[in-house]
């Protein structure tokens, strides 16, 4: 499902989707001892908000269970040009950039003592490219990964309405 384009997009902004998601996984955050930093500006865009969430609570809890105790997840939205930018960072073991490159193969895990399928980096894919964005992961030297996945932007509703009339307020009236 998740790689069929979408047939009905709705506007919807990832901040307030990362927010939620962010609070539904408190407490997962609390069991693995990571911090979370949001850092989370408007990003509107347009499409399926079920899927849209889907891919921003795989990669918060992928960035929660593949992690280290005391260390930080650093879930980031914004607009970069025309385009709505979600950035995930987790800290953690330092992995080779060619194995990180793979890692959004369906089935393809690094760590069998983990648990999971090694489907949902595999799911983000598939639902960044049905919403005609893309996904990006890279593994920083001082270890962990960064995922960064851009969709476009939605574009603001223009009002197709007449212009509104200015007027001056009038003073309320403060005595009777």
């Amino acid at each position: 499902r998740s790689e069929a384009a979408v047939k009905r997009a709705d506007p919807t902004d990832l901040a307030t989707l990362a927010g939620d998601c962010i609070t539904d996984l408190q407490a997962v955050a609390r069991q693995a001892q990571v911090e979370i930093e949001p850092e989370l500006s408007p990003a509107p865009c347009s499409g399926n908000a079920s899927l849209l969430e889907r891919l921003i609570f795989n990669l918060v809890d992928n960035g929660l269970r593949h992690n280290v105790p005391g260390g930080r997840l650093v879930v980031s939205t914004g607009m970069r040009g025309r385009s709505a930018v979600l950035e995930v960072a987790n800290g953690g073991d330092r992995i080779d950039p060619e194995q990180a490159r793979t890692l959004a193969e369906p089935f393809r895990r690094l760590d069998r003592s983990v648990d999971g399928f090694g489907l949902g980096l595999s799911i983000v894919r598939s639902v960044a490219k049905a919403h005609g964005g893309t996904m990006a992961l890279t593994a920083p030297a001082e270890g962990g990964l960064r995922v960064v996945v851009t969709l476009p932007g939605q574009t603001p509703a223009r009002s197709a309405g007449p212009p509104v009339e200015q007027f001056e307020a009038r003073p309320a009236l403060t005595e009777s």
